[in-house]
């Protein structure tokens, strides 16, 4: 059956009041003080009746394995340490959200609560060093200590903030959701009928009075009583869940990222937010690796069909990512790539399998008696062969659990062997509009060959929603390169709606050049926001002597700084360890330092290699080479870490010939461009001009005018 034509509940129709929405706000969002209050904000900004939903702080229980482990083998400094960190940073969040003389009872029982859960955890973990076992159920309740008083905190930091103007009512979510662990492996279904009463009682009353009601995710009952961690997503999950409960209008995910990608910009450096998907594109995107999102977490708003957006509440000015069950596929049949890293094939042959019915079915019977799930499945017409993917880590188990499985027919011919293919990667490409329209099979497959990738396997449903391919790891980001151009993703942008881009800029070469493209970019930096919706960040500047950079970019007023000393014969070095940064930043007004004041992190002015500044930054830009010097090496480490390329001089070109086809080679496999120019005359550009004659179709036979020394 496909999505969507299944309703999940089967539970009366709860009060029903207009205008609801949830809200659900992960690790990254709670961070720290400041962004805790941004959610506060958006949050204030509805105006109505609402539910919270929110993720403990942090990334702690991403740690609580690696801890856990540590704490099996009798290390508990690991242990303590992680507790004594979770103490501190939300005693710091209490300071930071209840300030004031009158708030100190509060602040008191919170750091009371805060610091019993420490010792609970401390003691856990102390049970597992002299149990010498990690008992699951206890790693839930370590989540839920955590999930419970970060959601306890925000409640109460959220009533007593001034900007937020409705009543404020913690739930806590193991009262009003309780879920059914139906198959042994973990997989929670909601028990509808009792969190239907249960919201009825404990969340309508609130809601009716128009308050803001604030819980934690993650967690929920189970039907012995017991706590449940939901797992990777729970938050989402929780959130989705109380939408369809209470009947919400739309539920908001705010997330680190801006909405889902066109594809994964650590392979695709032009990925793109996709600004609507169907619930059904969203579960392909979702189970194909997309980490934004949990496929479970779109099933409980499939019945009464409540959107979906995904957000980021640290760029409120992006509208994010829609998904809803009347999305259309527009102008794009393909709306996203994806690809699954870590994977290894698995192939069952032989010539006696042709016309032997139940070996497929004994295949996955076995694997799903071990608890391996498959994500892939490719089988000959001759029936001489089946094959399939499984996570990597679970190959040679999986090859062990089928030679035992099929031992007789191996023994007798039947089937010949069983073969492991590791480092493996599946590219999923996904887009509603592909049903029905005729080529695209044939597209993906010439893309996928035009960037010199063979194909291992090939599957495609019947829904004609996605076409997967498994290919060599190594060739996933190159496949996905030419697949993103195959299908225009990179023109993708939401509809009726002005996006600014942010371009990071690094200017190697400070002499002359170097100044005048700093000033260039200062005077016309807000006709480019302006008219050009483009937010130019100069991140890095690099002399012969010293790299000065910050992630969040340089201000107007230190760059200014850094142009009237070199001018006068100084250098980087010896300006900005000389001067403290308020004074270089003096006299700068409001508007300038309101885009680097607004970052969290990276604020703090850097000197270091220029080496360090391409190689540790997450969100790549433009290297702008300035220099007349013979910069082969550096041009080929910024494109190494996918830096696209500007040269204002033809030196660092002027290598032989197999250094010049390798740095044309590494930008193409990186995805980045290399821009450079050379005149003739009085400026002329010459090359651009020749490459479009030669494109056209015009032949060239001779070159006459007053050359420069480029050409000569």
């Amino acid at each position: 059956m496909a999505l969507g034509d299944q309703p999940f509940h089967s539970h009366n129709t709860l009060p029903r009041l207009s205008g609801l929405q949830v809200l659900k706000f992960g690790r990254t969002t709670m961070a720290n003080p400041e962004f805790v209050r941004r959610a506060f904000v958006a949050i204030s900004s509805l105006g109505g009746p609402c539910v919270v939903v929110v993720s403990g702080m942090g990334a702690y229980s991403k740690r609580l394995g690696d801890v856990s482990d540590r704490a099996l083998e009798g290390d508990l400094d690991s242990a303590r340490a992680l507790c004594s960190l979770i103490r501190k940073n939300h005693e710091d969040l209490i300071e930071a959200l209840l300030p004031g003389g009158d708030a100190e009872a509060l602040r008191h029982t919170l750091r009371q609560q805060v610091e019993k859960n420490a010792l609970e955890c401390e003691h856990i973990f102390s049970s597992f060093a002299v149990l010498r076992e990690r008992i699951p159920r206890f790693l839930d309740v370590i989540v839920a200590r955590g999930e419970r008083l970060l959601a306890q905190i925000f409640a109460r930091g959220m009533a007593h903030s001034h900007g937020v103007k409705c009543g404020v009512q913690y739930v806590d979510a193991s009262d009003v959701l309780f879920v059914r662990v139906s198959n042994g492996q973990g997989f929670e279904v909601s028990d509808a009928d009792r969190c239907a009463v249960a919201f009825e009682q404990r969340v309508f009353p609130f809601l009716n009075s128009r308050h803001c009601v604030v819980m934690p995710g993650s967690i929920a009952t189970g039907s012995q009583g017991e706590l449940v961690a939901l797992g990777r997503g729970g938050a989402d999950h929780s959130a989705t869940l109380v939408a369809d409960l209470i009947g919400a209008d739309q539920v908001t995910l705010f997330k680190e990222a801006d909405g889902l990608l066109t594809a994964d910009p650590r392979f695709v450096p032009d990925a793109r937010i996709i600004p609507e998907l169907h619930y059904r594109e969203a579960a392909e995107l979702a189970f194909f690796g997309a980490d934004v999102l949990h496929p479970r977490t779109i099933i409980p708003l499939l019945r009464r069909r409540i959107p979906l957006q995904i957000r980021s509440s640290f760029s409120p000015e992006v509208s994010g990512t829609s998904i809803f069950a009347e999305a259309n596929s527009g102008d794009f049949p393909v709306k996203a790539l994806t690809a699954i890293m870590g994977q290894a094939l698995v192939t069952v042959q032989g010539n006696g399998m042709m016309g032997v019915p139940g070996i497929a079915g004994r295949t996955f019977a076995s694997l799903a008696q071990a608890g391996i799930s498959t994500s892939f499945i490719s089988q000959a017409s001759s029936e001489s062969s089946i094959c399939f993917v499984v996570p990597g880590e679970d190959a040679l188990r999986v090859k062990v659990i089928l030679e035992a499985a099929f031992r007789i027919e191996r023994e007798s011919g039947l089937i010949d062997d069983i073969v492991l293919r590791d480092s493996v990667a599946i590219v999923a490409v996904v887009g509603q509009g592909m049903c029905g329209h005729a080529g695209i099979a044939a597209r993906t497959m010439q893309a996928i060959a035009t960037a010199s990738v063979n194909i291992v396997a090939i599957a495609q449903g019947s829904s004609e929603l996605n076409i997967s391919v498994a290919i060599d790891q190594n060739d996933a980001p190159a496949a996905l390169r030419s697949l993103h151009r195959e299908y225009r993703l990179h023109d993708m942008a939401a509809r009726h709606e002005h996006r600014e881009h942010q371009a990071n800029v690094v200017v190697f070469g400070f002499g002359q050049i170097g100044r005048a493209l700093c000033n260039q970019m200062l005077e016309q930096a807000e006709y480019l926001k302006r008219s050009l919706h483009l937010d130019l960040r100069i991140v890095a500047l690099s002399d012969r002597l010293a790299t000065v950079s910050r992630d969040s970019g340089l201000a107007g007023s230190e760059i200014g700084a850094a142009i009237k000393c070199k001018s006068s014969g100084g250098n980087l070095g010896g300006l900005f360890q000389s001067a403290p940064l308020s004074d270089l930043s003096q006299g700068l007004s409001q508007d300038q330092t309101s885009d680097s004041g607004s970052h969290s992190v990276g604020q703090s002015l850097v000197f270091g290699s220029l080496a360090n500044v391409l190689g540790s930054r997450s969100a790549k830009g433009v290297f702008v080479d300035c220099t007349a010097s013979e910069s082969y090496p550096v041009l080929v480490d910024a494109i190494a870490n996918g830096w696209h390329v500007v040269l204002a001089n033809k030196k660092p070109l002027a290598v032989p010939q197999p250094e010049y086809d390798h740095l044309l080679a590494l930008a193409a496999a990186k995805g980045v461009a290399i821009r450079y120019e050379a005149t003739v005359g009085a400026g002329l550009p010459v090359l651009d001009t020749l490459a479009k004659l030669r494109a056209a179709g015009d032949e060239i036979f001779e070159i006459e005018g007053c050359l420069s020394g480029t050409l000569g």
